[in-house]
């Protein structure tokens, strides 16, 4: 159909006209295919719109979904920190009975079954139990006769004005011994001092002993019986026993997570493609 327009101008006028129509017949040919393409090019993004629209519809259902989810997972974890609370309370009484318990157990092990009547010693240079007693030892009951027991010196030596708690307790030979406190200013402060009895002898008293505010105890020479002495015997006493390890109670914290879920906003319109053939004028 190509023609240089010199030559077109060289036709005659009745092969001009029918040149023309032919170009037009052959464009409108192409056009009508080109719209017809163009139609199923758009009947196909339609029918991809709808697809995309029930996608998104499937994901703000899901979302809606999740979210409901969110809220359980919110109120269960709430619900799991108030149990979280109330197994560290119990945990918390748990481990103060097993002390108790301990205590309980090794006093029960270890006990007087009756009084030493503990006291000044021969020569008042010595600590006895004034009268035989019996006692249990890791359970096992033991008689204990008459005994008397030294001070240790330097160890039990007390400075003036100061006072000291002396634990009195005995071992499976029947052999008494003392453990003494950190010496305090008085006999009370002395006692809350009191130090805990080895795992594996028995308690049976304590004495406090506070010298004067001007004499010394010198363990090695000074008597029971010295002028400004104060002694005060407790037999068969109720004694801290630091026996038991500490248990410490895990802290839980549970925090819920904080979830936001917002279903997308998806707008898909189908572009509106109008294409028809044109009417091209006709040659008569």
């Amino acid at each position: 159909m190509g023609m240089k327009i010199e030559n077109f101008r060289h036709l005659p006028d009745s092969e001009k006209w029918d040149y023309v129509e032919k170009v037009l017949d052959s464009l409108l040919t192409d056009i009508t295919a080109i719209n017809a393409e163009l139609t199923k090019t758009n009947t196909d993004i339609d029918a991809n719109i709808v697809k995309m629209t029930a996608v998104n519809t499937d994901l703000d259902a899901n979302v809606v979904k999740m979210t409901a989810v969110n809220t359980d997972l919110d109120a269960n974890v709430t619900k799991m920190t108030a149990v979280n609370t109330d197994l560290d309370a119990v945990a918390t009484q748990i481990t103060a009975g097993k002390v108790d318990l301990n205590v309980i157990f090794k006093q029960l092990k270890y006990q007087c079954l009756s009084s030493p009547a503990l006291g000044k010693g021969t020569g008042n240079t010595m600590v006895s139990n004034v009268t035989s007693f019996n006692m249990l030892l890791n359970g096992a009951f033991q008689a204990v006769a008459i005994t008397n027991f030294s001070f240790t010196s330097t160890t039990h030596d007390v400075a003036t004005g100061f006072a000291g708690a002396f634990l009195v307790i005995f071992d499976s030979t029947g052999v008494g011994t003392m453990k003494v406190s950190p010496f305090k200013t008085t006999g009370t402060a002395a006692i809350a001092s009191l130090p805990t009895c080895p795992a594996t002898k028995t308690p049976v008293g304590y004495f406090t002993l506070k010298a004067s505010a001007t004499t010394a105890f010198d363990a090695t020479t000074t008597t029971l019986g010295a002028a400004g002495l104060t002694l005060a015997w407790v037999n068969r006493g109720v004694f801290t026993e630091k026996m038991v390890p500490t248990i410490t109670v895990p802290a839980v914290t549970m925090t819920a997570p904080a979830v936001t879920m917002t279903a997308p906003a998806v707008t898909m319109t189908a572009p509106a493609v109008t294409m028809d053939a044109a009417t091209i004028g006709t040659t008569t």
